[in-house]
């Protein structure tokens, strides 16, 4: 299993977080949008397709989220925070999420950092007043990373588009699960 479970260290949750902060300020883009997401209410939505969709054995195990599974999420977060948010938008397929999710608010594509900065949309993510994950690791742990006492995470009702597969430890109790169905993420 992937023992994903933020059971499994919730009594150093504070160690880790410390220990997983940033020591070096962002500089050039990675500031530009920092600070971005400072002055306004801000949403954080991660895509996540690369190999889900690419890899048909991944694709069969994972799935992807559909794009309703967005929209629905952002909306749950308005309405219950009142917020007008912007929604930052993080993907390894940025033009598919620009493409294809419509949300009812402004939204920025935050696409600059490659793999090997990958650290800094994890940064950019977690400083996002809100989180909106997709059945990703790299997402969890950006939701989770948010220090944010008020926050709102919202994250799929399924983890795994294997029905055979579930992990019901995986989403913290704090956070907000919307109902979705994982699909192939070979279409819109």
């Amino acid at each position: 299993g992937y023992w994903q479970s933020e059971k499994y260290f919730q009594d150093y949750a504070s160690v880790i977080r410390d220990d997983l902060s940033w020591v070096q300020e962002p500089n050039g883009l990675n500031r530009a949008v920092l600070d971005a997401i400072r002055e306004t209410p801000s949403i954080a939505i991660h895509v996540r397709r690369g190999d889900y969709v690419k890899n048909p054995k991944y694709n069969a195990f994972h799935g992807t989220c559909p794009p309703r599974y967005y929209a629905a999420s952002v909306e749950r977060i308005r309405s219950t925070t009142g917020l007008e948010p912007v929604a930052f938008i993080f993907s390894d397929d940025a033009a598919w999420a620009a493409e294809n999710i419509r949300l009812p608010c402004p939204v920025r594509i935050v696409n600059h950092n490659d793999g090997r900065a990958a650290a800094e949309d994890l940064r950019l993510i977690a400083a996002c007043d809100h989180q909106v994950i997709s059945n990703s690791t790299f997402s969890w742990w950006g939701a989770w990373l948010n220090r944010n006492p008020h926050k709102q995470v919202c994250a799929p009702s399924r983890w795994f588009r294997d029905p055979n597969v579930t992990n019901p430890d995986i989403i913290p109790s704090s956070w907000t699960v919307i109902d979705t169905e994982l699909v192939s993420g070979t279409g819109p």
